[in-house]
């Protein structure tokens, strides 16, 4: 299949200049008429105007959920206006600025313009658009409701999207904490050390530990430096491999919700996540086992995910929701017997988004917990080590200012 790049008059008499990936020149043609435009001109595109594609996408941005609540909301206002859907995703595709999201839906045009729902469209990239979005789309579709259902999902997005950058600010302080600490010791050990290492061999006396195990570590950060480099490159791929694994996820999820503080914001997070996911579904007309279903593949803790899945095959024999929420022991109380009240009143919509609404106070209020805590507690952690540096330091200095005396 080749590109061709071409340029267009549209109906509203604005000039269009834009690709398509077709078989043949003529099949470029008609896709491109297909759209109601008049067209001007059209080749073939050359080497050095097709896209180059990058191995691992290496420099292309992550589609974050703020792109995908920005292309919902202008997604539905154009379609609104009374414009095509093959003409929204062509113009949305060229005032995008995140490049694999541009990509994305110029191939979401291109396959609803060849006869593709746009559900099925959107499902041939998921890597971009999310189960969740697709699911959402193809009960708009089938309702004919498409607007409302995808209005709801930039909601769902725009949530999500605070939840992840609330747990983003929580985290990052720390790590830049780390950071500097590691960089600040690496730099003590190869540059100040050394300065004190000869002064420190003319004493007669023996070293203190603290000072021999300093010495021996700016020795090797000096020496063996690219073993140092070697080592964090390994620790960072086996972190990597291991976090991936089925069963690191398992102890990873395990450990998220038994350490104190972090276990709070994991389970206020999975909390709101899955109330506001489920009521965007069901008030979608999904059924509650394919709401449940799509909910347990939003989860981040695989104890959760698992729970959920568990929680759907259990109803679906006829047990309540909300029974099945606290006998998973991982949900509180509080959604639990919300979720039984909405059972039994008929209004578990309007009960979800009240406890998404009210989970999504408790995540900023955890988030700020979390960080209270670990900020003081690494800042102590780095006067610490700095002390002890210190200390390794000018022991032996004082030692030797006490003979002389």
């Amino acid at each position: 299949m080749a590109t061709f790049n071409y340029k267009a008059l549209m109906p509203d008499g604005k000039e269009l200049k834009s690709s398509v990936n077709a078989v043949d020149l003529e099949e470029a043609k008609s896709m491109v008429k297909a759209q109601g435009g008049m067209l001007l001109d059209i080749s073939e595109a050359g080497a050095l105007d097709k896209e180059i594609e990058l191995p691992f996408k290496i420099g292309q941005k992550k589609v974050t959920s703020r792109d995908l609540c920005v292309f919902c909301r202008q997604f539905v206002s154009i379609i609104e206006a009374g414009v095509s859907i093959v003409q929204a995703l062509e113009m949305l595709a060229e005032q995008t600025e995140n490049k694999r999201l541009a990509k994305a839906l110029q191939e979401t045009r291109d396959s609803v313009e060849t006869g593709d729902t746009l559900a099925a469209a959107f499902s041939k990239n998921p890597d971009i658009f999310p189960g969740l979005f697709i699911s959402m789309v193809e009960a708009g579709e089938s309702s004919g409701s498409l607007e409302v259902a995808i209005s709801r999902m930039a909601v769902q997005f725009e949530k999500d999207n605070r939840l992840k950058s609330l747990v983003k600010k929580a985290m990052t302080y720390p790590i830049i904490l780390i950071v500097v600490l590691i960089i600040v010791v690496v730099a003590i050990l190869a540059f100040v050390m050394p300065t004190f290492v000869d002064m420190f061999e003319t004493l007669d006396t023996e070293l203190p530990i603290m000072t021999r195990i300093l010495i021996g570590a700016s020795d090797f950060v000096i020496q063996k430096w690219y073993v140092l480099i070697l080592a964090v490159i390994a620790i960072f791929v086996a972190w990597t491999v291991f976090s991936r694994s089925s069963q690191g996820k398992v102890i990873i999820s395990k450990a998220q919700i038994k350490i104190p503080v972090v276990n709070n914001l994991v389970m206020k997070t999975a909390c709101a996540r899955f109330a506001q996911t489920l009521q965007t579904l069901l008030m979608a007309g999904m059924s509650m086992m394919d709401a449940l279903e799509i909910c347990s593949k939003t989860m981040d803790n695989i104890l959760y995910k698992e729970a959920l899945l568990d929680v759907r095959d259990n109803v679906s024999l006829g047990s309540s929701l909300a029974s099945e929420l606290k006998r998973t022991e991982l949900f509180p109380p509080m959604i639990c017997h919300m979720v039984g009240i909405g059972e039994e009143t008929g209004n578990l919509e309007q009960m979800l988004e009240s406890c998404s609404n009210y989970y999504d106070e408790e995540v900023e209020n955890a988030t700020q917990q979390l960080t209270a805590v670990l900020e003081p507690a690494i800042t102590v952690f780095m006067a610490v080590i700095v002390l002890v540096v210190v200390l390794a330091i000018y022991t032996p200095m004082v030692t030797m200012y006490d003979s002389i005396g």
